[in-house]
């Protein structure tokens, strides 16, 4: 089933630099970064699911349609630090 991820973790690291940012879905799974032209790694994290890592190239639009899938895991059912439980 292909159901929004609320409060995933975003990471995002220049490939050729020292620039790191980071970002949570919001309750649609959605999320926004404006980063600047560039080469990136970015990882996708989300308690429950396999973390997906892929690369990014900023210089083309890719703020529409951006969609990625997290497979379910119960191996990664690890603390994600930011998200504590209240």
């Amino acid at each position: 089933m292909k159901a929004p991820i609320a409060k995933a973790r975003i990471w995002v690291h220049e490939a050729e630099g020292e620039a790191s940012f980071s970002t949570i879905t919001d309750v649609h799974g959605r999320f926004s970064l404006k980063l600047p032209d560039g080469h990136y790694n970015v990882m996708f994290t989300a308690s429950g699911f396999t973390p997906n890592c892929k690369a990014y190239f900023t210089d083309m639009d890719i703020e529409d349609d951006l969609t990625i899938q997290l497979r379910p895991d119960d191996k990664h059912l690890e603390h994600i630090p930011g998200f504590e439980s209240h």
